[in-house]
C-alpha cells in the first residue's frame, strides 16, 4: 500500500475518534474546557442510580453471548494427533519478573514510611513484572515469545499503548466512569509522566497474554469450526456500522448514562468498518469460515489482565474508583461485576489497534504474526518531519533564548532601574500579566479544587492567595504612580485591570479557598489568631477599596482590622500564631502594616496600637544580629529559629511605614550580617554568617531547598533577594536595588509573549502558576519611602554576564544545530533507513497536533514536552552499506 495512503488512513481514524465526542458537546453549547481539563479532577457527571431491571437485562445478555462458547469448548476434544511442543526452561528474565512483581506487591500494599515518596508510583512495576512473566511462560511452553523473538515490535507496542490508553482517558472525560485518587498533588507534567508509564504496558500485557493462551489449544478447542457469520453486501453493513458508531461517539457526552458502553465499542467498530469499506482484512474476517478462536482468546486475555488490573488497584495508594450507571453494585475489588464484560471487547480493540498501527503481514495460529520490517529509504514523509523539526528548533532558539536575551538587554538599559522611578518593564509586565491572571483566578475558583487540597501543602493552599495579594499591591503602586503622571500609561491600571482586580479579590475571599485555614482553626477562623491569613483578607479588601472605591468589602475590612488589632494588643508578647503551634513574627509585622493601611479607608486611627506593637520587635525579642527571629514561641517569646534573609527582606518592606528609625537600623544590621559578594553574584544570604550555636543545624549546605526561600545556592536564596529588591528600593538603597534588579531581570527569562519563564518555573504550575510573576511585578513597582535617604550606585554582577552567555550562547548553538542537522540530512539521507516510516510520521504528526492544541489551552510545559519528543522522529535504522 502507498505510504501516503497509509498515513492518511491512520490520520482519518484519529480525527474521527478525537473530534466526534467534542463536536457533540460543542453543538449543544456545553462548556468544552471542562472536558479538556488536565489533570482531570473535576467531577461533573451525575450518574443514574442502580437499577435491578437494567442489571438483570444486561446480565442475561452477557450470559446469552458467552454461554454458547463455553459449551462449545467443554464439549470439544483437542486433536490427539497434534504434535506437542517440547518444554523449555523458564528464562532468567521471567524469574526477574517474579521478583519485581513480588517485591512491588509488598511495597504497594503496605505504607512504609521510608517508601512514602514513591508510594503513588507502584502500579507500573506490577505490569512490567507481569509482562516478563507472561512472556517467560510462553517461551517455556512453546519455545518462542513476543518479547524474545520480536523485540522491535514489542518496543513499539509500549509506545502505541501509551497513546492508545490516553485516548480512553480522553473519552472518559465525557462519561466519567472512573476517576483517580491519590494523585491530587501532582502537577500536570508529573501527572502526564507517571500516568504514561503504566499506560504504556496495556497492549504488551494483553497481547502477551493472548500469545500465552494461544500456546494452550484446549482453551479454544472447537472454536476454529464454530458458527460461520456471513453477510451479503459487507460494505453496506460496514457503512451502517460506521455511521452508527460515529453517532454514538457524538452523543457520548450528551447521554453518558445511556451510551457509556460505546466508550469501548465505538473505536473498535469505527476502525474495523473503515478497514472493510477500504477492502482490507479485518479482525472479523475469519468469522466467515466460523473461526472464532482468535477473537475468543483476545477477549479472554483482556479479561485476565482486567482481573489483575483490578486486584492490584485494590490497596494501591494511587488508585481508581468506578461510577457506572444502572449496574454499579456487587463489586469484585473496585469494579462492579458486570463491568468486567467491558474487558471482552477491549481485548479485540487492543489487537485491532496494534494491527492497524503496526501492520503485520499475516495472522498465525497464535495471533502473533510476523512483524513487517518496513525498513525503507527515507521518503518525503521523513523529509517533512526532519525539516519541520529543524525549523521548530530554530524558532525555539529564537523564542526562548535569542529574543529573551535582547529583551533582558533592553530592560537593563532602562535608566529607571537606577533611580527612584518604576521601570518600564513593570508596566509592560502588569499589562501582560493582568488578562492571564484574571483567566486563571476565575477558572480556579470555578473548579472548586481548593476544597480538596492537602492541609500542609503550602504551594497549593497559601500561594494562590499570596500571589493575588501581591498582584493587588503592585496594581495599587502603579495606580498611584499613574495618578502622579498619567503619561506613564495610556489607561489607568485600575481601569484596564478591573476584571483582574475583581478576580483576585474573589479568589482571596472564596470560601473554598479558606478550607485549609478553616481546618486549622475551625468555623471561627476569622476571629481566632490566624495572623497570616487574616492579614491577606485585610490587604485584599484594602486594595479593592483603594482601586475601585465601591465600598463592597468595608464591613468585612472593619471587622478584621478591629478584631485582629485587639487580639494582637491583648496578647502577652504582641504576637499571635499563623497556625496552631506556629508563630512567625514577620507575618505579625506585615499584619500590623495592613491594619495601619486600612485606617484612611475606615476613618480609624491605630497609631497608638502600632506604637505598643513595637514591644514584639525590640529588646530580647530580637536575635543576636538585632533582627526579628523567623520563628517564635507565642507563649514564652522564645526564639525557635534564627533570623533569615527571606523574613528580613519581607519585614523591611513594611517596617518604614510603621517605625522608620527602627527600620533604618534593621536594614543596616541586615546589610552587615547578610549581604554577600561573590565573583558571580551579589545579594542577600538566607542565613547570617553569625548565628547562635543552637541554630547551627539550620544552615544548609551550599545547595539546598526550602519551601519559603526556594533553592538556596552558595548561601543565596531567590526569595531573600526578590523581596530584598523591594526592601532596598523602599529604604532608598538604589545601589542595592540596581544590583538586585539587574540579577532578577536577567534570571526572569522573559518570553516574547510577555510572560516570565524563570518565575513560572519556581511557581506551582498547577496551583499558583503566576505567583512568581506577581511577586516580581510587586518588587519592581515599589518606590522609596518618604523618610528614606537615597543612596545611588551601580554594579554589574557576574551573573548578568552569565545570563547573556546563557541566552545568546544557547540560542546560537541551537540555531547551529538546526542548520547543520538540516544540511546533514539533505546530504546523507539516502544512507539511512527509516523503520515503520508511516507510523513514525503519524506519531510525529500527533505530537505536533497535541502541542498546537495544548499551547492555547495554557498547558505550555506539556506542549513543549510534546515538541521535544517530536524532535526524536524519525528514528533512523542502521546505515545502509554500499
Amino acid at each position: 500500500m502507498n505510504r501516503t495512503h497509509r498515513v492518511r488512513e491512520i490520520l482519518d481514524v484519529l480525527l474521527l475518534l478525537i473530534i466526534l465526542p467534542i463536536a457533540g458537546i460543542g453543538v449543544v453549547g456545553q462548556p468544552i474546557h471542562r472536558y479538556l481539563e488536565f489533570p482531570p479532577s473535576t467531577q461533573y457527571v451525575d450518574h443514574a442510580a442502580f437499577s435491578w431491571l437494567a442489571f438483570i437485562v444486561l446480565a442475561s445478555l452477557i450470559v446469552a453471548v458467552m454461554l454458547p462458547f463455553v459449551i462449545r469448548v467443554l464439549r470439544s476434544q483437542p486433536d490427539a494427533a497434534a504434535p506437542r511442543q517440547p518444554a523449555h526452561p523458564f528464562p532468567w528474565w521471567g524469574w526477574l519478573g517474579v521478583v519485581v512483581m513480588g517485591v512491588n506487591w509488598v511495597l504497594a500494599w503496605n505504607r512504609f514510611t521510608w517508601f512514602a515518596p514513591l508510594q503513588p508510583f507502584t502500579f507500573s512495576p506490577f505490569w512490567f513484572g507481569y509482562i516478563l512473566i507472561v512472556n517467560g511462560l510462553t517461551y517455556r511452553r512453546s519455545g518462542r515469545c513476543m518479547l524474545r523473538d520480536r523485540p522491535g515490535y514489542t518496543a513499539w507496542l509500549f509506545v502505541v499503548s501509551a497513546v492508545f490508553w490516553w485516548y480512553f482517558e480522553y473519552l472518559n472525560r465525557f462519561v466519567q466512569n472512573w476517576h483517580y485518587e491519590g494523585v491530587e498533588n501532582l502537577s500536570g507534567l508529573q501527572y502526564f509522566f507517571f500516568a504514561t508509564l503504566p499506560f504504556s504496558t496495556v497492549l504488551p500485557a494483553v497481547l502477551g497474554t493472548r500469545e500465552l493462551l494461544g500456546a494452550y489449544p484446549r482453551l479454544a478447542c472447537g472454536l476454529e469450526t464454530f458458527v460461520p457469520v456471513r453477510t451479503c453486501c459487507p460494505r453496506v453493513w460496514a457503512w451502517a456500522v460506521l455511521i452508527f458508531s460515529c453517532i454514538s461517539l457524538i452523543g457520548l457526552g450528551l447521554w453518558p448514562d445511556l451510551l457509556f458502553p460505546f466508550l469501548w465499542l465505538a473505536p473498535l467498530l469505527i476502525i474495523t468498518s473503515l478497514q472493510c469499506i477500504r477492502g482490507r482484512r479485518t479482525l472479523f474476517s475469519d468469522l466467515a469460515q466460523g473461526n472464532w478462536r482468535h477473537i475468543v482468546l483476545l477477549a479472554l486475555s483482556a479479561l485476565i489482565c482486567g482481573f489483575f488490573w483490578e486486584l492490584w488497584n485494590l490497596h494501591s495508594l494511587a488508585r481508581w474508583t468506578y461510577s457506572i450507571p444502572f449496574v454499579g453494585r456487587f463489586k469484585l475489588f473496585e469494579m462492579p461485576i458486570l463491568g468486567y464484560a467491558g474487558y471482552l471487547p477491549f481485548g479485540l480493540e487492543c489487537a485491532v489497534v496494534a494491527d492497524f498501527v503496526l501492520r503485520r503481514d499475516e495472522h498465525d495460529g497464535s495471533g502473533a504474526g510476523a512483524c513487517r520490517s518496513a525498513v525503507r529509504p527515507p521518503s518525503r514523509l521523513s523529509d517533512a518531519a526532519v525539516y519541520t523539526n529543524k525549523l521548530i528548533l530554530a524558532l525555539c532558539a529564537g523564542y526562548f533564548f535569542v529574543v529573551p536575551g535582547f529583551m533582558v538587554m533592553h530592560n537593563l538599559a532602562d535608566p529607571r532601574l537606577h533611580d527612584a522611578r518604576i521601570p518600564q518593564v513593570a508596566w509592560r509586565l502588569h499589562r501582560d500579566l493582568s488578562p492571564r491572571y484574571a483567566r486563571w483566578a476565575r477558572a480556579r475558583v470555578a473548579s472548586g479544587i481548593a476544597a480538596h487540597l492537602n492541609l500542609y501543602d503550602v504551594p497549593s493552599t497559601e500561594w494562590p492567595m499570596f500571589g493575588s495579594v501581591y498582584y493587588l499591591w503592585a496594581t495599587e503602586a502603579l495606580q498611584k504612580a499613574w495618578e502622579r503622571d498619567p503619561s506613564l500609561s495610556r489607561e489607568a491600571p485600575a481601569v484596564y485591570a478591573r476584571a483582574t482586580i475583581d478576580a483576585a479579590v474573589d479568589l482571596i475571599l472564596d470560601p473554598l479557598h479558606h478550607t485549609w485555614v478553616k481546618t486549622h482553626w475551625g468555623e471561627d477562623y476569622l476571629h481566632r489568631q490566624n495572623v497570616f491569613f487574616r492579614s491577606m483578607i485585610i490587604a485584599a479588601c484594602t486594595s479593592h477599596e483603594n482601586l475601585i472605591g465601591d465600598g463592597a468589602y468595608l464591613e468585612l475590612l472593619r471587622d478584621q482590622v478591629e478584631s485582629l488589632a485587639a487580639a494582637l494588643d491583648a496578647s502577652p508578647h504582641g504576637v499571635l500564631e499563623d497556625y496552631p503551634g506556629e508563630c512567625y513574627p514577620i507575618d505579625v509585622l506585615a499584619a500590623i502594616a495592613c491594619i495601619r493601611r486600612a485606617d484612611p479607608l475606615l476613618g480609624t486611627d491605630h497609631s497608638a496600637f502600632v506604637n505598643r506593637a513595637l514591644r514584639a520587635f525590640s529588646g530580647e525579642n530580637l536575635d543576636a544580629c538585632g533582627l526579628p527571629p523567623y520563628l517564635m514561641d507565642v507563649h514564652t517569646a522564645a526564639h525557635l529559629g534564627p533570623s533569615r534573609g527571606t523574613g528580613n527582606s519581607y519585614i523591611l518592606i513594611f517596617a518604614p511605614e510603621l517605625w522608620p528609625e527602627m527600620a533604618a537600623g534593621w536594614y543596616a544590621r541586615y546589610e552587615q550580617h547578610f549581604w554577600q559578594k561573590t565573583w558571580w553574584a551579589e545579594g542577600w544570604r538566607e542565613y547570617s554568617r553569625m548565628i547562635d550555636r543552637k541554630f547551627e543545624g539550620y544552615i544548609p549546605g551550599r545547595i539546598a531547598y526550602d519551601v519559603d526561600a526556594g533553592p538556596i545556592i552558595a548561601g543565596f536564596s531567590p526569595a531573600a533577594n526578590a523581596f530584598g529588591l523591594a526592601a532596598a528600593v523602599i529604604h532608598g538603597r538604589l545601589d542595592h536595588a540596581a544590583t538586585l534588579g539587574s540579577q532578577i531581570i536577567t534570571a526572569s527569562w522573559p518570553l516574547p509573549d510577555g510572560s516570565l519563564l524563570g518565575p513560572q518555573i519556581l511557581s506551582s504550575r498547577r496551583h499558583a502558576p503566576y505567583l512568581g510573576e506577581a511577586c516580581i511585578l510587586f518588587f519592581l513597582s515599589q518606590t522609596p519611602h518618604d523618610t528614606a535617604p537615597i543612596v545611588t550606585g551601580d554594579h554589574t554582577p557576574g551573573s548578568v554576564i552569565i545570563g547573556y552567555v546563557f541566552y545568546f550562547g544557547t540560542g546560537m548553538v541551537l540555531l547551529l544545530l538546526a542548520g547543520l542537522g538540516a544540511w546533514r540530512w539533505r546530504r546523507r539521507k539516502q544512507l539511512w533507513s527509516i523503520p515503520y516510516e508511516s507510523f513514525q510520521f503519524t506519531v510525529w504528526s500527533g505530537l505536533l497536533l497535541a502541542a498546537v492544541i495544548l499551547m492555547p489551552m495554557h498547558y505550555p510545559l506539556t506542549a513543549f514536552l510534546a515538541l521535544l519528543v517530536a524532535q526524536f522522529f524519525p528514528w533512523r535504522g542502521k546505515v545502509k552499506q554500499d
